[in-house]
C-alpha cells in the first residue's frame, strides 16, 4: 500500500475487512452443512448396517464426525479468504500501474484522484438534464 492513494487504502482495508468477515460466517456456514451431511451419511449407515451389529456403541464416533466437519469448514473458509486475499493483491499491483501511467509516474502516485466523487444537488440536476 506504500505510495498510493489515502482513498485506496481505505478500500483496501474494507475489503479486508469483508473478507474477514465472510471468512467467519462461511465457515459457520460451512460447518453447519458437513455436519447435516455427516448426520445424513451416518443414518444412512446405521439404517443399512445389520440389526444384530451394534452400529452406535462408539458414542466418540459422533464427536469425531462434528471436529471433522469443523476442521474441514475451516480448511475451506480459510482457502477462499486466502484467494480473495491474493486476487486483491494481484489487482492492486494493476491499479498501480495503471494510476502511475495516468498520473505521470510513481512518485505521483499518492495524489491520484478517486475514480468517483460525489455530486452536490446542482451537479446531480444538471446531468439528468443532460
Amino acid at each position: 500500500l506504500y505510495g498510493l492513494p489515502a482513498w485506496l487504502a481505505r478500500y483496501v482495508a474494507f475489503c479486508v475487512e469483508f473478507v474477514r468477515e465472510e471468512r467467519e460466517a462461511l465457515e459457520r456456514v460451512l460447518e453447519a452443512r458437513f455436519r447435516a451431511e455427516n448426520d445424513a451419511a451416518n443414518a444412512t449407515a446405521n439404517a443399512n448396517a445389520n440389526a444384530d451389529a451394534d452400529v452406535n456403541a462408539n458414542p466418540s464416533l459422533g464427536a469425531s464426525s462434528a471436529e471433522g466437519a469443523a476442521a474441514e469448514a475451516k480448511a475451506e473458509a480459510e482457502g477462499v479468504a486466502a484467494a480473495r486475499l491474493q486476487s486483491l493483491a494481484v489487482t492492486l499491483d494493476k491499479v498501480r500501474h495503471v494510476l502511475s501511467e495516468a498520473c505521470g509516474g510513481e512518485d505521483k502516485l499518492a495524489t491520484a484522484p478517486p475514480p468517483l466523487a460525489a455530486l452536490d444537488d446542482a451537479a446531480a440536476a444538471a446531468h439528468l438534464a443532460a
